[in-house]
């Protein structure tokens, strides 16, 4: 079990591990001590999985949104398990390259306006989900996920609600025009 607020440095980078309940933020420091949230890891995921087979100690924080339980894999066992099994070993291939994808389409995103980064995080949440999305998390890791402040993102929602593209109701968020949406992600 791992407790609200704590850092799992230990495990992240040797380990690879899977949370069984809530949330994780990956989170990295810069220069200027400032945090950067560049991924949300659900029930379900697993984080630490590069760090894990390169053997090699994590430059970034896994950090517990809320208690959290965790399964963590040694690195040998995923290891021996890839020797033995390609079907194993091709499904962490696959991860691998979905995680470098999404890598990508973080620095992409990062080179983009506020604005152009919230309509991607809402027509991502919403893809396959319908019109309503609930937000993962509150909306202070939301902006720091997409870099920008709190006080930003809450301008930005606005701008997008003015703009008769969604409605926000705390965490809800209805998109009432998902063409328009996903015109500002352009």
């Amino acid at each position: 079990m791992v407790t609200f607020g704590a850092l799992m440095v230990l495990t992240f980078g040797v380990d690879l591990a899977l949370p069984i309940w809530l949330a994780i933020a990956i989170a990295m420091r810069g220069d200027d001590a400032e945090e950067r949230v560049v991924s949300l890891v659900s029930p379900g995921q697993t984080f630490g999985e590069a760090k894990a087979l390169l053997g090699r100690v994590a430059r970034s924080d896994a950090i517990a949104l809320v208690d959290t339980k965790l399964i963590v894999i040694p690195s040998a066992a995923i290891l021996s398990l890839m020797d033995r099994e390609p079907r194993f070993a091709r499904a962490m291939a696959f991860v691998l390259a979905e995680r470098n994808l999404d890598l990508l389409c973080e620095v992409e995103a990062a080179a983009q306006r506020g604005a152009h980064r919230l309509a991607a995080y809402l027509v991502a949440l919403a893809d396959g989900n319908g019109d309503t999305v609930q937000l993962p998390v509150s909306k202070t890791l939301v902006a720091a996920r997409l870099g920008v402040k709190k006080e930003t993102l809450s301008r930005l929602l606005r701008c997008l609600e003015t703009r008769g593209l969604i409605t926000v109701e705390r965490r809800e968020v209805r998109i009432l025009d998902r063409t328009g949406l996903a015109a500002v992600t352009r």
